[in-house]
């Protein structure tokens, strides 16, 4: 009886949910292809514009990966640049938020990948604040080895997953 309730009440409310979910908010003058980011320019700099088109922040978003050695949280080198073009983009634009996420393969327990996914953002965080970008613009976040990009257990699989992602 109380199942049988609960079903109706579920019908009447789902529908409405999703109604109000689809519903565009009011006030937004720009179009969907606008937004208030930087540009990069033909010389890889990156500039603050009024209006930029999505197409603009390809550079910037196909290299937002930063991948780490087995068992290890230490920014690489190689990745240097990388993070000082993001820290770059993020000082100019204060009001941008990003959450950086940790990954791991799946050797190892699933407690151990999350405290290791968590060091591996934390590292990229900390990268970043070193670089000048405000602490409050960064958040991170674990997943260790629940969302892998390579599934296998050989050496090449396991290499694509130990990563960081810078996600805006």
């Amino acid at each position: 009886m109380k199942i049988n309730k609960n079903i109706k009440l579920l019908t009447i409310m789902l529908p409405m949910l999703m109604i109000t979910a689809c519903t565009p908010k009011k006030g937004n003058e720009k179009t969907e292809n606008e937004q208030n980011i930087p540009s990069i320019n033909a010389n890889n700099n990156i500039t603050a514009n009024e209006h930029v088109m999505p197409q603009d922040m390809e550079k910037l978003q196909t290299t937002n990966v930063v991948y780490f050695a087995f068992n290890k949280y230490d920014i690489n080198p190689e990745y240097a640049q990388i993070l000082d073009k993001h820290a770059e983009f993020l000082k100019n634009n204060a009001t941008v938020k990003i959450t950086v996420e940790g990954h791991t393969d799946e050797i190892g327990t699933p407690e151990y990948n999350i405290g290791l996914g968590e060091r591996r953002a934390n590292a990229v965080k900390m990268y970043l604040q070193s670089n000048g970008v405000n602490e409050n613009q960064i958040s991170i976040i674990s997943y260790g080895e629940e969302k892998l990009v390579a599934l296998g257990s050989d050496e090449e699989s396991c290499a694509k997953n130990r990563r960081a992602v810078l996600v805006y």
